[in-house]
């Protein structure tokens, strides 16, 4: 696996998204802009915070996914956790069943066995759910055989992101949107998005993709 060429493209979309994020953190104390305008950045700040997060998650993980299918790993060589994501991911059969048809069964055998005896390709598809907090970035470390985020303090940090996006998103507007929230919520997706990042070139490294 090409540590630093992975190492490089993660570090490029995090540099591209702290400069949106910083603009997103500035953009409100403008002097050009009136209290109205002012008021309609910070509202929508949130979001573009959450939406900067959900990107960057989607992006470095497909990015690791085509380093992974770059190794040709056989179905006995690479982890039983990436094995079984990649599985799950090709085979919808495996939540919704086979359909009771005995051709339908003969077809699924013929292209699983197809799959074990030829190196696992790895579907860029991702389960993120709904929304990717702390419960659902640990669900797809686990899925690549990765570091989890321990519960403090990144339950926090991601549920209460994910508190005000909905809020806002769902017209809620009980909760003030005031530049020190902005503020925190661009410290800590900055912070999370490092420790990602981190996480996944330590797996490179410790080679976790691979059967033990």
């Amino acid at each position: 696996m090409n540590h630093d060429k992975l190492e490089a493209e993660i570090l490029s979309e995090i540099e591209w998204r702290i400069k949106e994020l910083t603009i997103l953190k500035t953009l409100p104390i403008k002097r050009t802009l009136n209290l109205k305008e002012k008021d309609v950045i910070k509202k929508f700040a949130i979001p573009n915070v959450y939406s900067t997060w959900e990107g960057y998650v989607k992006t470095v993980f497909r990015l690791y996914i085509n380093e992974l299918n770059t190794l040709s790993l056989k179905h006995n060589e690479i982890n039983k956790k990436i094995f079984t994501h990649s599985m799950d991911t090709k085979y919808p059969q495996f939540t919704t069943g086979i359909k009771n048809e005995f051709h339908a069964k003969c077809d699924f055998i013929d292209k699983f066995l197809f799959d074990l005896s030829n190196p696992i390709t790895i579907d860029t598809g991702l389960p993120t759910e709904s929304n990717i907090n702390w419960k659902v970035i640990n669900k797809l470390l686990e899925r690549f055989n990765l570091e989890l985020f321990p519960e403090k303090p990144y339950k926090n940090m991601l549920n209460d992101l994910l508190l005000v996006r909905n809020a806002v998103a769902h017209g809620d507007c009980s909760i003030p949107i005031t530049q020190e929230l902005i503020d925190k919520n661009v410290e800590n997706i900055t912070k999370i998005m490092d420790e990602v990042m981190f996480k996944i070139l330590n797996g490179c490294k410790s080679v976790s993709y691979k059967t033990a």
